[in-house]
């Protein structure tokens, strides 16, 4: 990265990024990097290690473009302070929603594959009947619209319900 490119020094690098680091800790400021690691058989070079190393948290992100439910996957490194699960989760953009991350299988019957109408509509009534937001109401509408998944949106929902502080029973 550029500014490990500032020195040749390793020790002179390490402090400039560990300075880097810990000064936007203490402006509060969130700092995201992208860090590209080596092919599988290559090494990961000194310039993606430091950032991992004093990040506070590190997610590795892989794509493979072979399509299915499992084409995209995450895996938490590292998360500081956090209790975390150390499987690798798939996760997908949904429209409405944004991201969704898979942590736990959601089996649902048959019968229901692709005709979620009835999950919808009780989500629309339950954060009706919570006085939810208009925003909340309308966000599960434009999800209705465009879900075209085979899994029950149940889950998706839920995070929905839980981001705006909404809890809902079952």
């Amino acid at each position: 990265t550029p500014v490990i490119w500032a020195t040749a020094e390793k020790l002179e690098q390490r402090e400039l990024i560990g300075k880097l680091f810990y000064t936007l800790k203490e402006l509060g400021v969130v700092l995201c990097t992208v860090e590209e690691h080596a092919r599988p058989g290559e090494t990961i070079g000194e310039d993606v290690l430091l950032p991992i190393y004093l990040s506070d948290g590190a997610i590795h992100l892989e794509y493979y473009p072979i399509g299915g439910a499992f084409n995209r996957t995450l895996k938490l490194l590292k998360m500081r302070g956090v209790h975390h699960g150390e499987g690798v989760y798939p996760y997908l953009f949904a429209r409405g929603v944004g991201i969704i991350v898979r942590a736990s299988p959601v089996e649902i019957p048959d019968e229901q594959t692709r005709s979620h109408g009835k999950v919808f509509e009780n989500a629309i009534k339950t954060a009706e009947g919570m006085k939810a937001p208009t925003r909340v109401v309308e966000r599960i509408r434009r999800m209705q619209k465009s879900w075209d998944y085979d899994y029950s949106p149940e889950e998706a929902l839920q995070i929905l319900f839980n981001s705006y502080g909404l809890k809902r029973g079952g």
